[in-house]
């Protein structure tokens, strides 16, 4: 039998599990953690930065890097400081202190070479986006997604979903609960082959990384995204559990030149959950940031695809 090169071997089984090619990057942040980036799709593209939530990793994004949008654009993932195949320190302060999150996504774009990339950040990478934009503006970015995203501390900004558990010292009440919370995600859950996967790179965050980032700081959140110019769209599920529609018409009030769009039927998870809706809208602001122009501001409901 002729063998077949060892680069060759491996690149076909890689297409044969599914799993998206990639050019793994490693990051090194100004506080000295060693952060897991992945490159996918088009060198040439317009660039994307997509930014998971807590407790989930890079592969949150499967559905959109082994999707069309790879062959048009550049996009860029990275698993965050405690998740992952990234450092997790122990210490509280790597988590609670806000700018250390914008300075860690500041150093995973220029270890990739991203020169002015769109942000797209869910759930906690809204938290991100703001420390950026704190620190850095938005003059190297070319627009802004936020996916059901927290961008304030407020009452009202966050749902009903279990929290219990998720910082348990006992393993039990521990895995029970990371279970509950992915659970929470979704309006309509993944199926079983998904869910295994996710629980599995959501358990891997260490309970310490739990408990410290229900304290991080957002650096001057209300400025910084007043501030904000560059075309920005603001993505949230209407049935949501844990970030409530409130949230993005908070986002919405002080970024006044943002699209809103209400996904129903979807929980906290619209990337996921109506893949194909989110991808269109994506690759639309894209193609938006290319031109100059008005956004228009009028929320949209959008048509959930059967």
């Amino acid at each position: 039998m002729k063998r077949i090169p060892i680069a060759i071997g491996l690149l076909f089984l890689s297409n044969a599990a599914g799993a998206a090619i990639h050019k793994n990057i490693a990051a090194k942040t100004p506080d000295g953690l060693n952060i897991s980036a992945q490159e996918y799709g088009n060198p040439q593209g317009p660039e994307i930065v997509l930014i998971h939530g807590l407790g989930q990793s890079h592969l949150s994004w499967k559905k959109q890097v082994e999707s069309p949008l790879a062959k048009d654009f550049r996009i860029l993932t990275y698993d965050l400081r405690g998740h992952a195949d990234s450092d997790k320190p122990s210490d509280k302060s790597y988590y609670e202190e806000g700018k250390r999150w914008g300075d860690e996504l500041k150093a995973v774009i220029d270890a990739a070479g991203f020169k002015k990339p769109t942000l797209v950040g869910w759930s906690l990478g809204g938290v991100i986006i703001a420390n950026y934009l704190h620190t850095y503006g938005d003059k190297d970015l070319s627009g802004v997604v936020l996916v059901d995203a927290v961008v304030g501390f407020k009452a009202e900004f966050f749902g009903p979903g279990p929290k219990a558990g998720l910082v348990s010292d006992d393993l039990e009440p521990r895995v029970r609960g990371i279970a509950a919370f992915l659970r929470a995600c979704f309006a309509k859950q993944p199926p079983m082959e998904d869910f295994e996967l996710m629980l599995a790179y959501n358990a891997m965050v260490p309970r310490e990384v739990q408990r410290a980032v229900k304290h991080v700081t957002i650096e001057g959140a209300e400025v910084a995204f007043r501030q904000l110019k560059v075309p920005t769209l603001i993505i949230q599920g209407e049935e949501d559990a844990l970030v409530t529609s409130a949230t993005a018409l908070y986002a919405k009030n002080l970024i006044k030149p943002a699209k809103l769009s209400f996904y129903p039927r979807v929980g906290h998870a619209p990337f996921y959950e109506n893949p194909e809706q989110f991808n269109a809208d994506l690759r639309a602001l894209l193609k938006e940031t290319l031109k100059p122009g008005p956004q228009n501001n009028k929320p949209q409901r959008k048509k959930q695809k059967l």
